[in-house]
């Protein structure tokens, strides 16, 4: 892909650029190399290390371009063949050169953005789905996995790096999509990874406890969210849950148009819940009745947003077949996913993993509670501390018997995130610790009775536990299906 200098600096505000030999037009050197005939490199600052450290690896490497916030070294003074451009913020920089570079692939692409702490992954979800189902080619860059049109592929953060991310959408673009749904977290609104990126909607599920180990506090956190609001343009619209308190904080400065929807309150989407059982929700949302295969209050929610989007986006289409393209939805891989067993006991796989998340799974599950409930949750190593004893309270409240198991220790040690989540337990609840995840799931399966329900909690799509800086394969879905089943099998029956 050939592109000058020029072309990737367009728009790109900067301070300087130095070249011992050139001739400048408007700070930008006539006779710029091609990219192609080298490389760029941009220092960014990181969390853990700073690329400007690496300008003089860069430039010996073959770099015949430097971008960063400070140029301040021995190389740069006597080089005289290589482009140094200033810039005022390096991250941002990345995604508006690699928007230009790529061709600026969300001008002709309409990019939804699903911010919130739960509940992305899923609208984000649906809306793919429901475009699918109208006939619409469209993209999905989610938690779980990159979809462009029906190609899937793996990802391991919930919003790529901008370089990825602009790749993705001229991909997308190239192969016919008209429409992109993109989970946007809070890291990444805060790194400016969708620097560059042109917007046509954004969605607002809802804010609660969560990544404070990053942001430091509830305020940073709540205004990181809030800025990709803040960001939007005229053109665009802001689609905020009507039923969450800080709804009015994240749209009050914002420049797009402010839509709401609401499953308690009134709205210009409004839903209500008609039925919600294990099997699925029926709702009806502006009047209008429909049956989903999918479960939970909180997806109720998720699904009115998903309706309230595609509608602000596709004005023209009649609400009834929108309605009912987005009955045709199915679940979410790992979140609230069901597995049952030859004698009725039922697992509930879910990816919830912050105190909110976890009481909406578990009171929503215990609105259908035939029997008792078990769950078993963990928490991640190397995050937020906090969460810990909040949510083995939660759990113990709201649950008939507790396991308390590993979910991802990174560099921790599990029995100490096993005690902090303890503490929080109410006192005489009925509780273990198993800090192995496989046997634990085994052991909540075999000791399950018939209608009981247990829950496991955490990782929910995820394919691997983290030790030590090594992924080990570890597939929540697949160890509890082979449990139920050797329930029969191996005569596991219990009190039949």
């Amino acid at each position: 892909m050939q592109r000058s200098l020029e072309d990737i600096l367009e728009n790109i505000n900067f301070d300087y650029l130095q070249k011992g030999e050139s001739s400048y037009v408007n700070g930008l050197s006539l006779n710029s190399k091609e990219i192609t005939k080298g490389f760029a490199f941009i220092a960014v600052k990181g969390t853990k290390t700073d690329g400007h450290k690496f300008i003089d690896q860069a430039i010996k490497s073959g770099a015949n371009t430097i971008i960063g916030e400070h140029l301040d070294s021995a190389e740069i003074a006597n080089n005289a063949t290589v482009n140094f451009i200033k810039v005022e913020n390096s991250q941002k920089a990345v995604g508006q050169i690699a928007s230009n570079f790529y061709e600026s692939p969300s001008d002709h692409l309409k990019i939804i953005a699903i911010t919130g702490t739960n509940g992305k992954t899923s609208t984000a979800n649906f809306l793919y789905q429901t475009s699918q189902n109208l006939g619409i080619k469209s993209g999905l860059v989610s938690t779980i996995e990159i979809i462009v049109d029906k190609e899937k592929k793996d990802t391991s953060l919930t919003t790529p790096d901008p370089i990825t991310l602009q790749s993705t959408f001229r991909e997308m673009l190239d192969k016919g999509c008209k429409n992109c749904y993109i989970e946007a977290s809070s890291h990444a609104i805060s790194q400016e990874r969708l620097a560059g990126t042109k917007i046509a909607g954004t969605v607002f599920t809802n804010i609660t406890h969560d990544h404070l180990d990053y942001h430091g506090s509830f305020k940073n956190y709540l205004y990181a969210k809030k800025k990709l609001f803040d960001d939007l343009a005229k053109d665009s619209f802001a689609l905020l849950n009507e039923d969450d308190s800080n709804a009015g904080v994240m749209g009050q400065n914002t420049k797009a148009k402010k839509v709401y929807y609401s499953i308690k309150t009134p709205s210009s989407y409004k839903g209500k819940i008609i039925e919600n059982s294990i099997e699925g929700l029926e709702l009806e949302i502006n009047s209008k009745k429909a049956s989903f295969i999918v479960s939970g209050k909180f997806n109720a929610y998720n699904l009115v947003a998903a309706y309230a989007s595609i509608c602000e986006l596709l004005p023209e289409l009649p609400k009834e077949v929108v309605l009912t393209a987005l009955s045709q939805c199915r679940p979410v891989e790992g979140r609230m996913e069901i597995v049952h067993s030859k004698d009725k006991v039922t697992c509930v796989i879910d990816y919830a993993h912050t105190p909110d998340a976890l009481e909406k799974l578990l009171k929503s599950i215990k609105e259908n509670k035939r029997r008792e409930i078990i769950t078993l949750f963990g928490c991640g190593g190397d995050r937020d501390e906090e969460k810990r004893p909040i949510m083995g309270k939660i759990a113990s409240l709201l649950s008939d018997k507790l396991i308390i198991t590993n979910d991802n220790p990174r560099s921790e040690n599990p029995e100490v995130i096993a005690n902090h989540i303890t503490k929080g337990i109410e006192l005489n609840k009925n509780f273990e610790v198993l800090l192995d995840r496989k046997e634990a799931i085994k052991h909540a399966c075999l000791s399950a009775k018939p209608n009981d329900i247990i829950v496991i909690a955490g990782k929910g799509h995820e394919k691997y536990q983290e030790i030590k800086g090594i992924k080990y394969e570890l597939d929540d879905v697949e160890i509890a299906k082979q449990a139920l089943k050797d329930r029969t099998t191996k005569n596991h029956l219990i009190n039949t």
